[in-house]
């Protein structure tokens, strides 16, 4: 019944079906080891991605609330913009403490450096000869996000203020 010739040769073979098993369960953590680490690398993509878009956001809606026309009133009736650079800086907000805002007067508003206008809804365009006068500003934010994302943007966007005339039977 039992070959003994048989009997030597699975002696022989016992050892390797456990290094075969060994072998493959040592790949299948390897495998499992990168995967757990590529999907701990997509969820820091993810996260830094979603902060960057809040960033943007955040960023862009700071700007059309600073844009808003009423706020050039204080700088321009107190003369707060730096004679040289033309830069005013908003008193800073302590919510928004990851955020700069400047306004910056393209021109002194010296009649020799303001630009024809026409103006519309606070803001204006250039028309050309026989228009009104307009001042130029720059409004900017930049906005820094601490922590580990380190997301940043920055947004700016002109408008010109409307000068209005020395009186009411003159253009400027």
């Amino acid at each position: 019944m039992f070959n003994k010739r048989s009997i030597p040769a699975v002696k022989k073979q016992k050892g390797m079906t456990l290094m075969t098993t060994l072998i493959i369960l040592m790949v299948m953590t390897i495998v499992a080891t990168m995967s757990s680490r590529l999907s701990i690398f997509d969820t820091l993509l993810a996260r830094n991605n979603k902060v960057k878009t809040l960033v943007y956001q955040e960023t862009a809606n700071d700007l059309r609330l600073l844009a808003n026309i009423e706020n050039l009133y204080d700088p321009m009736m107190n003369k707060k913009f730096e004679p040289l650079t033309g830069v005013y800086i908003p008193p800073v907000n302590a919510a928004k403490s990851e955020t700069a805002e400047v306004i910056t007067d393209m021109g002194t508003g010296s009649a020799d450096e303001l630009y024809d206008c026409e103006g519309f809804a606070g803001r204006a365009s250039t028309v050309g000869m026989g228009a009104r006068k307009c001042d130029l500003f720059d409004f900017q934010v930049k906005r820094h996000k601490k922590g580990l994302s380190g997301a940043h943007d920055r947004h700016h966007v002109g408008k010109g203020k409307e000068v209005p005339p020395t009186s009411k039977y003159s253009n400027l």
